[in-house]
């Protein structure tokens, strides 16, 4: 059985598995104008791969949000970096 702090931290997980996936912006599909969204290739993939980890790293904001317990409640806080800093 998962206690208060694992299942909060799985549905954070989760949410951010959901939110992670999806384009923030509609396909050509889901915007109901007809026209099929286009399929990703073997070659998208290949050029993702080739890209530069360590490049991208700067680039990215709270992708990793790490949750501090509130000594032995089920409260926590974490740090999310803004365009102000943290």
């Amino acid at each position: 059985m998962l206690t208060n702090k694992k299942m909060v931290l799985a549905w954070i997980l989760a949410v951010l598995a959901v939110v992670g996936a999806r384009d923030s912006r509609p396909s050509k599909a889901e915007s109901g104008s007809g026209v099929l969204a286009p399929e990703v290739t073997r070659e998208d993939y290949a050029r993702a791969d080739r890209m530069e980890r360590v490049a991208l790293v700067p680039k990215l904001k709270n992708g990793l949000i790490v949750p501090h317990w509130i000594g032995q409640s089920d409260d926590f806080w974490y740090r999310r970096e803004t365009s102000s800093g943290y």
